[in-house]
């Protein structure tokens, strides 16, 4: 067989490529095993890659991990600061056949950004592309003080998003990219705001500080009720929004200053308005749509110069110094104008396309009625089709821009604006304020979206209730309530719990008391529409060694574990939304004291078609015998407190079945649990468990994920059912 000369020598050469190829590879990690691993710079050569989306577990942020885990070539890490619902971001992202990463991360707390910042240090020697996603927005119809809305909003939009950067530019690797999403309510936002303010946002010089200045001062004054007078726009998000887009500017010029060769490019960027809990459902953008500007600003190629220090949408550059309100395409439609000595109208006529689906689906949701946006700019009108929107009943179905004091401007050209598709940005503020203002708010429902969630754990203010709400200002996403009945004593476990950095809040409730359930139960309702964990943690038992009789120890027991534990659900079942997650806290000595019971009484206790109305009367039962001295001979156990747990654990399964058939769409999970033998002044000393471990069952419970189906109507220890 002959052999081909050319051939021979293409494959010698093939070989001879490869062989390099693999050489070089190692050699390559050779050397650089060789060099100090003291931070990322130029000589820092990691072989994986790494992306970081903060706030990534839903919406824009899961969308953003999607699509770098399709397209960045390295490691992309999925974070939250609620470990439950990462990892169940990540999963859900598995079952695409995507395979992200998890790491926690809550940016409102310094020391897990340390942490995070350190482990991809160790672990990366930095990070190649830092999306800071994570944000807050109050619905329009949140009840909550404006001032407390803007302290808590810029919290976490801008004060935490900044404290990311104050660690995390510390290990952006050469030719890193940071990507900070914003909002185009910031653009439209700035035009809000009085003269003085927008020159100071658009100073090209304004430093770090004086706009740490600026974001405090509004903080400030909205909390005084202050600050429209001052010349700020009504919305803490827009704020918010305006100071991360500026602290972008203010980064870059410093990366451009101190790393001038490091490649790295920072900017801002608006994902648009996208369909997501924040936004709401009427959005024209699907969260993947939303997504695609801040991967493309993740993605430049390596060595491009720009953009830097800039804001985008659609993946373009917008004027920000210019003040040009820049046109979103969100909304369009064919205009006419009617020319008038105050004023020109231009009736906006839908046209058939994506965006006239969305002005049709806005119409649709507000019952027929339309909306009028007036326009009154004066002279700062360059551009400007959108500065203030006023939602009014209009029978006529279409949406009208009234222009004032912009009549010069138009005059110039008015001919074009016969048929010609107006691109205009509508405050989606207002269009969700207005579609709000058509929802019945009469309690909780699937229609009720509350921004902030919460969380209320009773008789907290010490042993496991406390380290429960200490648990939870670490993990759950919203306020958490610290609730007891002594309001001093209340108040000073939430100082305790200030002092270790965390920020409980605190309302008095009594669960003895059933004006004080009402009271609680109402000012819930009133402030977050409904609550989203409630922990029924209140409970009482008497020592071994106490001397009052037993009768009057069953009576005093059972009152509060048992009956006050069913009044708080009585009341509170009414306000607890969709989504919903009860944890009445039980404790083994129930399992105990069920095997210590007549066969009679545990056939009674397991049978699972037992109602409400028989298990009040077998622990009204319990107490009468108890107090005649009856109780043993009738098959009861010697334990007031372990029959009073039999009976919450009995009316969790009772509730729980209630709550399938009545609400059976509505995702609420509800058990009981037993958190332990845990050293309380209930429990004595000499328990293995502290508070913060018997909170873990509890805890758990509290934030099983969205869409999970079960435990429910169970009885759970060491986050495991057991049998009943």
């Amino acid at each position: 067989m002959r052999t081909d000369p050319a051939q021979n020598a293409a494959l010698l050469f093939f070989f001879f490529c490869f062989f390099f190829t693999v050489v070089h590879f190692h050699v390559q990690r050779f050397l650089s095993s060789l060099q100090p691993h003291s931070g990322p710079n130029p000589s820092f050569n990691m072989p994986i890659r790494v992306a970081v989306v903060t706030g990534s577990n839903k919406g824009i942020g899961l969308a953003t991990v999607r699509a770098l885990c399709k397209q960045f070539e390295g490691d992309v890490y999925l974070t939250a600061r609620n470990v439950g619902r990462g990892e169940a971001a990540v999963k859900a992202l598995n079952s695409e056949g995507l395979k992200p990463l998890f790491h926690q991360l809550d940016i409102d707390d310094l020391n897990s950004i340390k942490t995070a910042a350190e482990f991809f240090k160790q672990k990366y020697g930095g990070v190649d592309v830092l999306i800071n996603n994570a944000a807050i927005a109050f619905k329009v119809a949140d009840t909550t003080p404006f001032g407390i809305q803007a302290e808590v909003t810029l919290k976490t939009n801008f004060f935490s998003t900044r404290n990311m950067w104050t660690v995390f530019s510390e290990i952006i690797k050469p030719g890193g990219r940071v990507v900070n999403v914003s909002s185009m309510n910031c653009v439209s936002g700035l035009k809000k705001c009085n003269l003085d303010l927008q020159q100071c946002f658009r100073n090209e010089n304004i430093t770090e500080e004086e706009l740490v200045e600026l974001m405090q001062r509004f903080v400030d004054e909205a909390k005084k009720g202050e600050h429209k007078e001052r010349g700020w726009p009504d919305g803490a998000y827009t704020v918010s929004k305006i100071g991360l887009t500026v602290l972008s500017v203010i980064h870059a010029r410093r990366l451009s200053k101190e790393r001038p060769n490091d490649g790295i490019l920072l900017n801002a960027c608006c994902p648009g308005w996208v369909r997501t809990d924040m936004a709401g459902p009427t959005a024209p953008k699907s969260p993947d749509e939303g997504a695609v500007t801040p991967v493309y600003l993740a993605l430049l190629p390596s060595g491009a110069k720009e953009p830097h220090g800039m804001y985008l949408s659609d993946k373009e550059v917008q004027p920000w110094e210019e003040g040009i309100l820049p046109l979103d395409s969100s909304f369009s439609g064919l205009c006419e104008v009617i020319d008038t000595d105050e004023y020109y109208l231009a009736r906006v006529i839908p046209v058939y396309n994506s965006s006239s689906e969305l002005l049709s689906a806005v119409m649709e949701e507000a019952g027929g009625l339309g909306v009028d946006i007036v326009v009154d700019s004066g002279e700062k009108c360059r551009n400007i089709f959108l500065l203030a929107v006023q939602l009014i009943h209009n029978p006529t179905h279409v949406f009208h821009l009234f222009f004032r004091g912009c009549a010069p401007i138009l005059r110039r050209t008015p001919p074009c604006f016969s048929s010609f598709s107006v691109f205009f940005t509508v405050v989606h503020f207002h269009v969700q304020r207005f579609l709000s203002s058509l929802q019945p708010h009469s309690g909780p429902n699937p229609s009720f979206n509350m921004s902030i969630r919460v969380a209320v754990v009773t008789g907290s203010n010490k042993g496991i209730g406390l380290a429960i709400v200490r648990a939870l200002c670490k993990q759950f996403e919203g306020d958490v309530y610290l609730t007891a009945r002594n309001v001093g004593r209340g108040e000073a476990a939430v100082k305790a719990l200030n002092s270790e950095g965390l920020k409980p809040l605190f309302h008095q409730l009594d669960i003895d008391d059933l004006d004080s359930i009402k009271t609680a139960a109402e000012f819930f309702k009133q402030k977050y529409g409904g609550v989203d964990v409630l922990i029924n943690n209140a409970g009482i038992a008497f020592k071994v060694a106490d001397t009052t009789p037993f009768g009057t120890q069953a009576e005093v027991t059972l009152k509060t574990n048992f009956l006050s534990t069913r009044k708080m659900w009585t009341v509170f079942s009414e306000i607890i939304k969709s989504g919903g997650r009860v944890v009445n806290v039980s404790s083994m000595v129930s399992v105990s004291a069920l095997s210590k019971c007549s066969p009679d009484l545990q056939q009674r206790f397991r049978n699972e078609n037992i109602t409400e109305e028989e298990l009040v009367e077998l622990m009204q039962r319990f107490v009468d015998e108890a107090k005649k001295g009856e109780h043993k001979e009738r098959g009861w156990p010697d334990t007031a407190y372990g029959v009073s747990k039999i009976g919450v654990t009995v009316l969790s399964m009772i509730h729980a079945r209630r709550l399938t058939k009545e609400r059976p769409n509505d995702g609420i999970l509800l058990n009981a649990c037993c958190p332990g033998w845990v050293r309380t002044d209930m429990a004595g000393p000499k328990a293995p468990k502290s508070p913060d471990e018997g909170a873990v069952t509890p805890v758990y419970l509290a934030l099983l994920p969205p869409g999970a189906k079960e435990p429910h109507g169970q009885f759970v220890s060491e986050k495991t059912v057991q049998k009943w």
